[in-house]
């Protein structure tokens, strides 16, 4: 089981190195015939007379009253309603390894994505606006380093949104599924563990506004319909982020917050933040992020909900 963690942990890395690798060649793709001053692609251009470089410059070239330029997209490049950064559980493709204050020191890998099925609004994936159908998935997993990089415990997640955008506003509502399991070789060494059966099927929504380019602020809420293992039906999701969407060769700085609290848990905050680099795709609206992290709230793995975590660390991120 031991060489099987091992194998699995080399599979993963090496699947979001080439997802890195692919947004490379995207990116560079993509500006062969733009000047590298030009923060937006040919796509986002409204007209030849005028380029918009923020959400704020394209909202005053376009009648945000008329759907007369929009059209019926499948499979649509980006997002209408973006993943938050620094949301422990969106779905992205990311591994962050922590220390605690107990010494130990863990790696949460996160395996997943979010993709556009159905728009009706504009092209491209910067700046869009319109109405779009999503589909999200993702494994949260947790290795533990002190034994031997065994999989302790792993969170699953799935569902489907409708999101909008309007000028600096976007929306979603939709579905999410959630359950939390254990590793097999946590229960051999730990055979007194009492598993918890942490699962919600909620219904989820959020709100976010673009303050100015590179500066987003939201807010989500989630109530479970169906729920099991000691969860409640509410929880919250706030959080500020600095991230600007401008192409750099180079990379940009950013700075993210979150702070989720849970009914389960008495509303109790789980804080996270995260500062470091970032380097923005040039048309798809992707992006690449490494730096700190720090967390200090309850185990952000379900199956140990109970238990108290502060930890700092460094990530790789990947961002749809």
């Amino acid at each position: 089981m031991q060489v099987l963690c091992r194998k699995t942990i080399g599979i993963y890395f090496w699947m979001l190195l080439l997802q890195a690798f692919k947004g490379t060649l995207v990116a560079s793709d993509e500006f062969q015939m733009i000047d590298d001053r030009d923060p937006l692609p040919p796509a986002t251009i409204i007209s030849t007379e005028f380029q918009p470089r923020t959400v704020f410059e394209a909202a005053r070239c376009l009648d945000w009253e008329s759907v007369e330029g929009w059209h019926r997209i499948r499979f649509p490049e980006g997002l209408l309603y973006r993943s938050n950064l620094a949301g422990p559980k969106e779905p992205r493709n990311s591994i962050v390894t922590t220390s605690d204050r107990e010494g130990n020191i863990y790696s949460d890998a996160t395996l997943g994505g979010r993709v556009g099925f159905l728009r009706f609004g504009t092209p491209g994936a910067m700046y869009a606006q319109g109405w779009q159908w999503d589909f999200e998935g993702a494994v949260v997993s947790r290795m533990n380093h002190m034994e031997e990089e065994d999989l302790d415990a792993a969170d699953y997640r799935f569902g489907t949104s409708m999101t909008c955008a309007f000028g600096p506003w976007s929306h979603k509502f939709g579905y999410s599924h959630w359950s939390s399991h254990v590793g097999d070789e946590l229960l051999v060494r730990t055979n007194s563990l009492e598993r918890i059966n942490y699962v919600t099927e909620s219904l989820v929504m959020g709100t976010a506004y673009q303050w100015s380019e590179p500066v987003r602020l939201y807010g989500e809420m989630a109530i479970a319909l169906k729920r099991s293992g000691g969860a409640k039906p509410v929880q919250f999701q706030v959080g500020a982020e600095y991230a600007s969407r401008i192409y750099n060769r180079r990379g940009i700085p950013f700075a993210a917050t979150n702070v989720d609290a849970l009914q389960a848990l008495n509303f109790e905050p789980n804080i996270t933040v995260q500062t470091g680099w970032l380097w923005n795709a040039h048309q798809s609206g992707r992006r690449m992020r490494f730096g700190l992290q720090l967390y200090n709230g309850r185990s952000n793995q379900y199956s140990f909900i109970a238990k108290r975590e502060q930890s700092y660390g460094l990530g790789l991120w990947y961002d749809y």
